[in-house]
């Protein structure tokens, strides 16, 4: 620079570069308005150097204050656009444009202009507005269907009669709904072992099971529960749960919304039995059980559901 002139000369006329921040900003304001202008801020060039930061050092009420800094690390430019000035005039009314951004030091974006949102048009139906009056249960048989109840019936009863040649077995849909009652409360009820959810000892009384159902009748339908065909399944170690996962995965991704953040990561299933599926991660709270890949949003809402059968062979792309 000579004569503490901060303007560097360039080869285009449209482009201008300043050393201080305050010529940029006075030389922006004595440009006519009819001109669109890009501000940036060129870091400097260290090369191989160690460049010292102060940035804890700088005052929150600083960072907060609408009064521009002196300086800057670098230099600034102001990019000139030649475009026709009548269309700037034309434009002055119109919405401002979201997507309009102005690059930023190190080749980040961020937008430059505030945006107010407004409520959608009246006629966009909210996403579960349908089911704010209902009630935990009706919820529930959102996810698991009438449907699926009487596919269960309908499998149980065709392994009973086909396939164990019992035919004086019969259960009706309200009994299977009582019986996968009593299994999800066991699973938060938990007691040593089966018998004593019908035991009359005060220590382990759980009076909801005889009341809904008698101990015998409970192990006649868990002796004989089905859910898949025994002559129509598929190659897989969970052949005959995997009806009932795709019929869940289906209900899920209709009623959940896509969140932007989502996240693929394995669930374990607790089992101490005996069974090719089962896994045994060392290290973990949960070491032996079924390993189950899951696709969920940031609060936990399951879209995908997968049971791990063992390593496949892979194709090369990402495990997601």
């Amino acid at each position: 620079m000579e004569g503490g002139n901060s303007v560097s000369s360039i080869a285009s006329s449209n482009v201008k570069k300043y050393r201080y921040l305050q010529d940029a900003v006075d030389s922006v304001e004595a440009t006519c308005s009819n001109k669109e202008l890009d501000v940036v801020i060129i870091p400097p060039e260290s090369g191989n150097r160690y460049i010292e930061s102060d940035e804890e050092d700088v005052q929150d009420d600083v960072l907060d204050s609408d009064v521009p800094p002196s300086e800057v690390p670098g230099e600034v430019e102001i990019h000139l656009n030649n475009s026709d000035t009548s269309d700037s005039e034309s434009d002055e009314h119109e919405t401002p444009n979201p997507s309009k951004k102005s690059k930023t030091q190190g080749g980040n974006w961020m937008k430059n202009e505030k945006v107010a949102f407004h409520d959608p048009p009246d006629n966009i139906d909210r996403v579960g507005e349908n089911h704010l009056g209902k009630s935990e249960f009706e919820i529930f048989c959102l996810f698991m269907t009438p449907g699926m109840i009487e596919e269960i019936v309908k499998q149980t009863l065709v392994y009973a009669r086909r396939d164990k040649n019992d035919h004086s077995f019969d259960v009706s849909t309200e009994e299977m709904c009582q019986f996968l009652g009593l299994l999800l409360v066991s699973g938060y009820h938990t007691l040593p072992g089966e018998n004593d959810y019908w035991s009359t000892c005060e220590d382990l009384s759980a009076p909801i099971f005889g009341k809904v159902m008698i101990r015998d009748r409970f192990r006649q339908i868990e002796r004989y529960l089905h859910i898949a065909n025994n002559n129509n399944l598929v190659k897989s170690k969970v052949a005959k749960v995997i009806p009932f996962y795709e019929s869940l995965n289906k209900q899920f991704q209709q009623f959940g919304v896509f969140h932007q953040n989502i996240s693929i990561d394995e669930s374990m299933v607790p089992y101490h039995g005996h069974h090719s599926a089962k896994m045994f991660i060392k290290n973990k709270p949960i070491r032996f059980g079924f390993k189950i890949w899951m696709l969920c949003a940031t609060d936990g809402y399951p879209y995908n559901m997968e049971i791990y059968c063992g390593k496949l062979e892979s194709d090369g792309s990402p495990l997601g």
